[in-house]
């Protein structure tokens, strides 16, 4: 694996890893945009982020099994994956096609195109959006996939679904 220092593109200045991580415990990061290029390049632990973006692009079959917990944003673009663990972002963000199975997201933001879909891969699967009082469109395809997904307006004043 290695790091990469890169600017510019839809995610601004980043630092780019690659490369396969056993690490199993938590990695957290502040004020840095981190491009990720495989998905087990984090390792298992929960990853926190502080103003700072992870940007998961051109994933295929990616399984991801972290939990995460980003102030900022948590974007997906040109992937297909599953994200295991809990997911806690400012903002969910699918990006140029992008299928996603959650186990659990709660965004105050999800930001999509109508292209992409969300998919629940456990019974219990709850996507919560709206966490702050602004209005929050989810303007992707919601499915049940192999469990059930669940739909929670939380403080948002506005939430638009498309497709389910």
């Amino acid at each position: 694996g290695g790091i990469a220092f890169k600017s510019g593109g839809d995610a601004g200045a980043y630092i780019q890893i690659s490369g396969t991580n056993t690490y199993a415990g938590p990695t957290s990061f502040r004020g840095t945009n981190l491009k990720i290029v495989d998905d087990a390049t984090l390792g298992r632990g929960k990853v926190t982020s502080e103003s700072g973006q992870i940007y998961y692009d051109g994933h295929a079959n990616a399984v991801i099994s972290n939990a995460f917990d980003v102030t900022s944003r948590l974007t997906f673009r040109n992937a297909t994956a599953e994200l295991h663990g809990p997911v806690k972002a400012g903002t969910f963000r699918l990006y140029k096609p992008a299928t996603i199975g959650v186990s659990n997201v709660v965004a105050s933001r999800v930001q999509s195109e109508s292209s992409n879909e969300i998919k629940a891969l456990y019974d219990d699967t709850v996507l919560t959006v709206g966490e702050d009082d602004q209005d929050t469109a989810v303007s992707c395809r919601l499915s049940d996939g192999t469990g059930r997904l669940s739909l929670v307006k939380q403080g948002a004043n506005r939430v638009q679904l498309y497709g389910r």
